[in-house]
């Protein structure tokens, strides 16, 4: 593939948006010149640079805003509904986020229940494992302010289920 950002198995241009090395494929190089804009900051640019960070353990949402919101911007026409706009950024919270329904609906209408559901991404199994009790008071808050039902056996049993669920399918 010829493309002027292609250097050594690695895209400069995602390469530049997560400030580490981005290796990339050709597969990955033929979608991006045939994305719009091509050969520019795309939907794959983005999305290499953030799971490249992913991958790495070294995204983190103050350091790189510009690539949440590069991957928000362009990779939004596939995800319509605010939960699946948190898909694309995986982990424990968005596993936990689809299976309460108050956390779901907290998504959409609040800043602070997205900022958790990142938080427990970033956090990973171990730290939510260490976390649970600050979860579970976050989640009891969530539920209270949307008129749900709480029950913290039957939340912790599903916080433990997202946990286990991140560390069989989540790597």
């Amino acid at each position: 593939m010829q493309c002027e950002y292609f250097f050594s198995g690695a895209c400069d241009l995602a390469s530049s948006l997560a400030g580490v090395k981005c290796e990339t494929t050709e597969d990955a190089c033929k979608a991006c010149a045939e994305s719009s804009p091509s050969k520019a900051e795309n939907a794959v640019t983005y999305s290499l640079a953030y799971s490249t960070l992913h991958k790495k353990r070294l995204l983190d949402p103050k350091v790189h805003e510009h690539v949440y919101s590069g991957v928000r911007h362009f990779c939004t026409e596939r995800h319509t509904s605010p939960i699946d706009n948190e898909l694309v950024l995986s982990g424990v919270g968005t596993r936990l986020a689809g299976m309460l329904p108050f956390l779901k609906k907290g998504l959409s209408e609040c800043s602070v229940c997205r900022l958790r559901v990142r938080l427990m991404n970033r956090w990973g199994t171990k730290k939510c494992k260490e976390k649970k009790e600050l979860i579970l008071r976050w989640l009891k808050d969530s539920a209270e302010r949307n008129g749900y039902p709480f029950s913290p056996t039957a939340v912790t049993f599903l916080i433990n289920a997202a946990i286990a669920l991140e560390e069989a399918f989540g790597k």
